[in-house]
C-alpha cells in the first residue's frame, strides 16, 4: 500500500533530501509545500527539489503555510504523514521582523496541526531549531549536555 507524506519547506535543504529518500524508498507520494521566501536564493531552492519534481508520486505546490486555501490546493487525498520543516530562518531577522516570524513560524505551525487534526493524520513531525537551546560555547552539542536549555 502507497503511504502519502506532506512536506512543508519542501525546497528547503533538509526536506528536499528527506523526500528523494522517500521516493528511493518506494511505496510513497509525496506532496510538497514550498513557498520559495526568498531568505534563500531561489535559484538554491530549485536546484535542492530538482530531483524530484519528474518523478513518479512526487507533487510540489508552491504555496505557503499560511495560505487560507493550502488545503484545497493539496486535495482530498488521505495523508499518512505531516513532516512540517517550513519556517522563516535566522535568529537575528527574526529580531527584526517579529510578527513576521511568528506568523509563518507559530501560525504556520498551528495551521498544519489544524490540517492533521481535520483530516485524522496519524503522524506528525516538526522539526524545529537549534536556536531554541540558547547559546553554550562549549561545542560540539550532545543530547545529554545539561548546559542546553530548551524554550
Amino acid at each position: 500500500m502507497t503511504r502519502h507524506a506532506l512536506i512543508t519547506g519542501g525546497a528547503g535543504f533538509i526536506a528536499s533530501h528527506l523526500i528523494e529518500r522517500l521516493l528511493d524508498e518506494g511505496g510513497w507520494r509525496v506532496t510538497a509545500i514550498d513557498n520559495f521566501d526568498p531568505f534563500y536564493d531561489r535559484a538554491i531552492k530549485e536546484a535542492n527539489i530538482a530531483r524530484s519534481l519528474d518523478r513518479e508520486g512526487f507533487r510540489l505546490i508552491e504555496a505557503d503555510v499560511l495560505d487560507e486555501g493550502l488545503a484545497d490546493l493539496i486535495g482530498d487525498d488521505p495523508i499518512d504523514r505531516i513532516v512540517h520543516i517550513a519556517a522563516k530562518a535566522g535568529v537575528r531577522p527574526s529580531i527584526k521582523d517579529p510578527l513576521g516570524y511568528h506568523a509563518v513560524n507559530v501560525t504556520g505551525t498551528l495551521r498544519m496541526l489544524e490540517l492533521a487534526r481535520a483530516r485524522n493524520v496519524p503522524h506528525f513531525v516538526l522539526a524545529s531549531s537549534s536556536s531554541v537551546y540558547g547559546e553554550d560555547p562549549e561545542v560540539p552539542w550532545q543530547e545529554r549536555e545539561r548546559g542546553l536549555l530548551p524554550i
